[in-house]
């Protein structure tokens, strides 16, 4: 039983261990504040490993994210991996599929470009001035004319017919 370690759950040192001992580094958790040893403890960092490549990025420059610390190399790296491929679009500059490209006079869009561009030729249609008003409004006229003239000589006919001008 006096063989037996105690690690402590707090900071993962060994419970009553001497710091020149074989057994692993000592306890940090109960250290008296005055002494000078805890205080050279606390300037020792945990060395930081790439995640990807396992290289030592302690001294160099570096990226922190949810998977750990990355050297600039391998984050580079994933970065490229992780952009879009295919074709940007000639309207709106975002990065699509090449099938997902339409020819839309002469240009390739995006389904969403080409929406967009459909939705606006289909409302400059509906605010588009209307024909001119004005031959329309001749031919009106012109009708009310023929109709008047044709309502006249009926009458000059039935006033005729009653005077009995037209022969019996």
């Amino acid at each position: 039983m006096a063989n037996e370690l105690l690690i402590c759950p707090d900071c993962g040192g060994i419970i009553g261990s001497q710091p020149a001992g074989d057994e692993g580094r000592p306890c940090t958790c109960f250290k008296d504040s005055s002494s000078n040893e805890s205080s050279k403890d606390a300037t020792v960092s945990t060395p930081k490993i790439c995640c990807k490549c396992g290289a030592d990025v302690t001294s160099t420059k570096r990226l922190h994210d949810s998977e750990g610390y990355w050297c600039y190399a391998c984050h580079k790296e994933d970065q490229r991996l992780k952009s879009p491929k295919g074709v940007a679009c000639a309207d709106c500059g975002r990065v699509v599929p090449e099938s997902a490209l339409m020819h839309y006079e002469n240009l390739l869009i995006c389904s969403k470009c080409r929406f967009d561009r459909n939705e606006v030729v289909k409302r400059e249609r509906k605010f588009r001035p209307k024909v001119g008003e004005k031959h329309f409004e001749e031919a009106d006229k012109n009708r009310l004319y023929v109709m008047l003239g044709i309502v006249g000589i009926l009458m000059v006919i039935i006033i005729l017919s009653q005077l009995h001008v037209f022969g019996r």
